[in-house]
Formats: structure tokens, sequence, C-alpha cells
């Protein structure tokens, strides 16, 4: 599965833009970024600082599409995990200080119109209130002590339509070297800012392509506090304007979607259900066993 990056000319020179192309759906989300479908798709390296921030991570992400999904693989080398569940304080929670700490965050902006200004934060204000800018979502799952390894669906407010639907797992390298995030996003479930859902068509015909972005949060617990570095916007933050992300367009099938879907790994006899969950293997319905798909009635 071929990608093509490269850097737009005249006044929009420093906008990256990415093109990628169809496959088909995986059949986990495991946060490994190791089946078959992404041998195919080529890295792409995250490593623009933040303004003047010096993280000591090295990162990448894979980007594909199907007719149902959005899939995205991040890949962190970073020898010093420290996500929230480890740094915090006692006396502090979570929901406030997750920002700081490990983790990757993706954005999207699936407008007609990629320069408004706004980001998936609230309109006009850093500091909350207002209103929700349309069209506009972040996806930053932090990590918590028990979730390595267990797919979940995501919820909250600033997922907007995605709450409840977006899957999304993350796992740490059996080195501890490092971690991957892999997400699987509904086609369907994006909503622009004409309160229109969006159909597989409509992303492949985006008239400014998809605005999208990558921020990964490094925490070294150095008394330095977060570093981050970026795909493309490295002087706002994507959270509050996404008018300095990359564009994203979505290319033409490839012969990825002939591939099957047991992909001859060593059978493992794990479940899971459609949802991404693990299950026993004789629950009813349509579940996912070693890479083949069984219905058990």
């Amino acid at each position: 599965m071929a990608i093509s990056l490269f850097m737009l000319s005249g006044i929009n020179a420093q906008t990256k833009q990415l093109t990628i192309k169809k496959g088909t759906n995986l059949s986990t989300i495991d946060g490994k970024g190791d089946d078959e479908q992404w041998q195919d798709v080529d890295p792409v390296a995250i490593d623009t600082p933040f303004g003047n921030e010096n993280a000591s991570v090295k990162a990448w992400f894979k980007m594909y599409y199907t007719d149902d999904y959005l899939y995205v693989y991040v890949d962190v080398t970073d020898d010093v995990h420290i996500p929230v569940w480890v740094g915090k304080a006692d006396n502090e929670k979570v929901k406030d200080v997750h920002q700081f700490y490990d983790k990757v965050e993706i954005y999207f902006d699936v407008n007609d119109n990629l320069k408004d200004g706004n980001g998936p934060a609230y309109i006009g204000t850093e500091g909350g209130g207002g209103t929700i800018a349309p069209g506009h979502y972040q996806f930053a799952p932090w990590f918590e002590e028990d979730g390595y390894d267990s797919p979940f669906l995501m919820s909250g407010l600033l997922f907007g339509s995605m709450s409840d639907q977006a899957m999304v797992c993350y796992s740490l390298r059996e080195d501890y070297s490092g971690y991957g995030v892999e997400f699987e996003l509904p086609l369907k479930k994006f909503l622009n800012d004409k309160g229109e859902y969006l159909s597989k068509e409509a992303f492949e015909n985006l008239p400014q392509g998809l605005g999208f972005d990558v921020t990964v949060v490094d925490n070294d617990a150095d008394d330095l506090g977060r570093k981050r570095v970026v795909w493309c916007s490295s002087e706002q933050e994507a959270y509050y304007n996404m008018d300095g992300c990359g564009i994203v367009r979505f290319g033409q099938s490839s012969g990825i979607e002939n591939l099957k879907t047991d992909t001859g790994h060593a059978k493992t006899g794990i479940c899971y259900n459609l949802l991404g969950m693990r299950v026993d293997r004789n629950k009813k319905g349509i579940i996912i066993c070693d890479g083949k798909k069984i219905i058990n009635k």
C-alpha cells in the first residue's frame, strides 16, 4: 500500500499532505500494529518539535481506510515511560493532569473549510466554556495501569458523535522500550459543521482534504514537564486551532483488499467480538478467533 508524502508549494509551503489508500478491516484492535494489513503501509515520521520543547522519543504513524473505518496506528520509542498513573501526585485527579504525561493525541477536521481558526476545544477560549467547534475531533486516550492490551470504546463530550463508537487499544512493547496505540474510527460517525454525517465517498471528495495531526506527549520525570513532537502543527496546539495541521487525501483502492482475514499467525485461542473486546469462544453471535470469523448460534 503506497503512501505519498509531499510539501505544498506557494502560500501553504509548510503544510504537509499525505495520500492514503484503501484496505480491509482489521479483525482485532490490539495496539500492536503487526496485522498483515499494516505491512504494506509506509510509516510517516512524527518528528517536529512543538515550539521549543525537546522530546526524547522517536515516533511515527500509519493510516489507511476501508469502506467502514479509518485506521490509525502510532508507534512510539520511549525508554522512560511515565504515564499519568505513574507520574501524578496522590492529590491530583487524572482528568486534570493526564495531558502532561506520556500519551498520543490524534486530531481530525472534516469540514470543507480547514482554515476556520478552530479545533476540538471550545470555540474562542482556551479556558473552557462556550460551544464545541463542530467538525473537529480529538482522540487522546490516557494510559491506565490495568488498561494495556485491552481494547475499549472511547467516550466523552469532546469526541462528539464518536462517543462510544471509536475503538482504541494501547500496548507496551515486551522490552518496555516503547508503546503502540491503535485506533479504529467509524467513517459514518464523523459529523461536519453542516450537520452532515460523512460517508466514505464524502471523505474521498473533501474539497480541501481531511485535516489531520498527531501529537506525542513525552514526560521523563526530569522536572522539565511535558515535551511534545507533532506531525505538523508546531506553533499552535491542534486542540485549540487546527489551521496548522496537515492534510490527508483518500486515494484509490489497492491490492490489500484481497488479503485474507487469516494472516497465518500462530493460533492463540483468543477470541474477540466485533467491538474488539475479548470474549469466550462459545459466545453467541459473530466473533473473531485466531483471525477467522465464527458465527455461534
